[in-house]
Formats: C-alpha cells, sequence, structure tokens
C-alpha cells in the first residue's frame, strides 16, 4: 500500500523526469487521497516562487498514484479531476486492475461523471 508519503517522492520523481527543459521545473502544491490512489497537482517552481503568470504551467493534468502498486497516470485536463475520479474509483471498486481502471476513467472523462468525492 502507497502512503502519502511515498505517493508524494514517486509524484515528484516523475515531474521531475518529465521536466525536459533545463529552465523548467515543477513541484507537487498539493496531494489528495481518494480511497484507491493520490492525486497530485503542481506546478512550475518559477511560479511558485515568483507569482509571475508567465512562468504558470497551463493544462497540467494532475498526476494519479495508485495505493495498490504505485504506477503513475496522468489524468485528463480537459475536464474536472471528479468526473476522472468517479470513473476511475467506480472501475476500481468494480476490481478493474489499475491499468484498466485508469483506461476506464479516460474513456469516461467527462463533466456528468458521478461525482466521487476524496477522501478528508
Amino acid at each position: 500500500m502507497i502512503e502519502r508519503e511515498e505517493a508524494l517522492k514517486l509524484a515528484q520523481s516523475s515531474l521531475d523526469a518529465s521536466c525536459k527543459h533545463p529552465d523548467l521545473t515543477a513541484r507537487v502544491t498539493e496531494l489528495r487521497e481518494w480511497p484507491h490512489a493520490w492525486v497530485a497537482y503542481y506546478q512550475a517552481t518559477d511560479y511558485i516562487e515568483t507569482g509571475d503568470p508567465r512562468s504558470r504551467l497551463v493544462g497540467n493534468a494532475p498526476l494519479l498514484i495508485e495505493k495498490e502498486d504505485g504506477s503513475l497516470h496522468f489524468t485528463c485536463a480537459a475536464f474536472p479531476i471528479e468526473g476522472y475520479m468517479g470513473h476511475y474509483e467506480m472501475a476500481r471498486s468494480r476490481g478493474l486492475p489499475p491499468e484498466q481502471s485508469h483506461g476506464a476513467a479516460l474513456n469516461g472523462c467527462t463533466t456528468d461523471g458521478p461525482g466521487a468525492k476524496p477522501k478528508g
């Protein structure tokens, strides 16, 4: 089971590996817990430190960290995270493994999702 601190480390490592431009770094700004996963939100380090809107990331889909196996999946940036996570949690509750649940969530990523709520 992936706990909060490990999820945070996995998310940050993924962001570090994803940033290909030497002047761009990103940091996790928030980590929300759901029944089967953690959802990490992130932003450009320069924006966090300076507040300069020109350095802000846009269209940055939250990162899902599966609690069962630590697998990482970028979610859907086009719709609210609640729709994506509603589909994801429904698929996991029905016994689908993480990778198939991610696919089901992407296929069902709409604003009229089941509206699941995060824990806490």
